[in-house]
């Protein structure tokens, strides 16, 4: 700040002060607003949810949260944690119907090359 700006601010009373950090506060309510995180890692991601490291990785690699791979992270949008977010909300809702306990495969699996081996004989 300048000398000249100093000097300005320290002359001013109260009510002087009171319309300036009235003036002040709304702009920089919107400054902090637009430098909100664009872009999250799974570390930071992982912090401000609550999460795991791990969990969010997890998401990532199976493609239920969509992130950019960079070298040996992921990149991961506000955008991709909003859609992920929803669609895990209609998820957790879809636990609770009726008959979304039961298993998807109801058979045992059966070991890799037993079907093959079946067939030759």
């Amino acid at each position: 700040m300048t000398e000249f700006g100093r000097a300005l601010i320290d002359q001013l009373d109260e009510q002087d002060l009171d319309r300036l950090a009235e003036r002040l506060g709304d702009r920089l309510a919107a400054r902090l607003e637009t430098s909100r995180q664009a872009v999250y890692s799974p570390k930071t991601l992982a912090a401000e949810l609550g999460r795991s490291e791990r969990s969010i990785r997890a998401a990532c690699a199976s493609g239920k949260l969509q992130a950019i791979k960079r070298g040996r992270g992921y990149v991961i949008s506000t955008d991709a944690v909003a859609a992920w977010a929803s669609a895990e909300d209609s998820a957790s809702t879809d636990l609770l119907a009726p008959g979304a306990n039961k298993s998807v495969r109801e058979t045992p699996r059966s070991r890799p090359g037993a079907a093959q081996r079946a067939l030759r004989s």
